[in-house]
């Protein structure tokens, strides 16, 4: 009798709280229904307070070909928890994707994805991307270039060029790279020195790798803004960061893409309910905040160009932490 042949993995990791549980849903249904039969699918979501009730939820839409875990990361956060900066609509969930590589030390390449994201096409692909030694394979982020404040941070406050600068929600990992790299604890060296108020753990990343990013195509991680060079038949993933959430709101781009995974979730519900009970005041502060990244910039900026002409480009400090 010829055994069954056993499928190669890919790991996929999320961070998620009880408010994006739902969305969790969508986005592992997403995956689930556009995936190559070729692979076994693990799936991790690091949390911290994730209730049962919604482990057992989210559990239950496992298809054949795919596994889920759900990973308390309480221990590893409460090292460096007096240290982490949240604004607005971020959570120290933002932050669990460090844990990865140390944590995971059976797998050498993983993807990470936020939860507030539908896969349209097939995510092996994307796995599959050669990382050619680098640490990371990230897409650059679309916003920046859509105010002149945001467009001009990345190099001036973290030395990286616009167009480098990547998105943090949508990754390939090399995660054995990561490790030799020791990334976590270079992570912990930075927040000793430096606050990042505009994207947090995604200025990090983006300091601590620079020059170890392979860039990837727009595809697989498009915002929903117009882009005039950009064909909508070619998406494979919709990013609903920042203020863009269909299920606040109607009228957001490519907004029909996550209802169609929704309805066929058993939070769709839920998510019908969120849709109702937010309020106008509620989505007009979402897109105020959206409005304050530029101010913020702006002050991060002038703060950079303060410290540059009085001290010189190198922050010995700094460099000392990422080094």
């Amino acid at each position: 009798m010829n055994k069954k042949k056993t499928k190669p993995i890919i790991p996929i990791f999320f961070a998620v709280d009880n408010n994006y549980s739902p969305m969790l849903g969508v986005c592992l249904t997403s995956i689930m229904m556009n995936a190559s039969k070729k692979y076994q699918y693990n799936f991790y979501v690091l949390q911290t307070d994730l209730s049962i009730k919604n482990q057992k939820q989210i559990s239950s839409i496992m298809k054949d070909g795919f596994s889920i875990e759900f990973v308390d990361v309480n221990k590893e956060l409460d090292k460096f928890k007096k240290l982490l900066y949240t604004r607005d609509y971020y959570t120290n969930t933002t932050y669990y994707r460090f844990f990865i590589p140390s944590l995971f030390t059976q797998y050498e390449k993983a993807i990470y994805l936020d939860c507030d994201l539908i896969v349209e096409g097939d995510i092996s692909k994307f796995y599959e991307t050669n990382l050619k030694s680098k640490l990371l394979g990230g897409i650059p982020e679309e916003v920046m270039p859509l105010d002149s404040n945001l467009k001009a941070y990345p190099d001036i406050v973290l030395g990286v060029p616009q167009k480098e600068y990547f998105n943090a929600g949508v990754l390939v990992m090399n995660l054995k790279g990561l490790r030799e790299f020791d990334i976590l604890n270079k992570f912990l060296s930075l927040l000793k020195v430096r606050t990042f108020p505009l994207a947090q753990d995604q200025d990090c990343l983006n300091l601590l790798c620079k020059g170890q990013v392979r860039y990837l195509p727009l595809k697989w991680n498009k915002t929903p803004v117009k882009a005039n060079f950009f064909n909508d038949k070619d998406i494979c993933i919709v990013h609903y960061k920042i203020a863009w959430k269909p299920w606040h709101e109607d009228g957001i781009l490519y907004g029909e893409l996550f209802r169609k995974y929704a309805k066929l979730t058993s939070f769709y519900d839920d998510i019908l309910t969120i849709k109702k009970n937010y309020s106008p005041e509620k989505i007009a502060r979402d897109w105020k905040a959206y409005e304050n990244l530029s101010t913020i910039a702006k002050e991060e900026n002038l703060k950079a160009i303060k410290i540059n002409n009085e001290y010189g480009k190198e922050d010995g400090e700094l460099e000392a932490a990422i080094n």
